[in-house]
């Protein structure tokens, strides 16, 4: 039974993409309930490789080879392939921490009330980011909480994911 499935959509993402698979493959609490679904929305790069080759070491992981529709078509794409029981996402310049997938399953499974959880995030980038990156973090990060989360929907969407 397959407890997780990530959709991680890609494209022209061969720079970052390698990171971010070996940050999932390291997903190891939830062994082979986890699937992650590398939707390729039509890359002209190395990243139809770079995931076929996570395939072949790695059975949770599969290639959805799409042609290039853009996000949310790729993304509907990869949710109607998902045989989990919860749905997680992931950009392919993202890189997530060894334990991610297994608290926000915890977390869903303790609160039943709970449709959705997020996390908080922090930034990689070797610049350190700009400051409007940074001031938009600190703001993610700051919601936690659901009435906050609800104002905060005519601003931006407050959920990390």
């Amino acid at each position: 039974m397959i407890e997780v499935s990530v959709l991680l959509p890609v494209r022209n993402a061969a720079a970052t993409l390698p990171e971010a698979l070996e940050s999932l493959s390291r997903q190891e609490t939830l062994g082979k309930e986890l699937e992650i679904l590398i939707a390729d929305d039509g890359s002209t790069d190395g990243s139809p490789i770079i995931a076929t080759d996570w395939c072949r070491r790695d059975p949770r992981f599969r290639v959805l080879p799409l042609p290039p529709r853009g996000l949310v078509q790729t993304l509907n794409t990869a949710l109607a392939q998902a045989r989990g029981n919860y749905i997680a996402r992931m950009d392919a310049d993202d890189v997530c921490a060894p334990d991610r997938l297994q608290r926000q399953l915890r977390h869903m499974k303790r609160h039943l009330t709970v449709d959705v959880t997020g996390t908080g995030v922090r930034l990689i980038a070797a610049n350190g980011g700009t400051p409007g990156m940074n001031s938009y973090l600190a703001w993610q990060n700051r919601q936690v909480i659901h009435k906050a989360m609800e104002r905060s929907l005519l601003v931006e969407c407050p959920l990390t994911h």
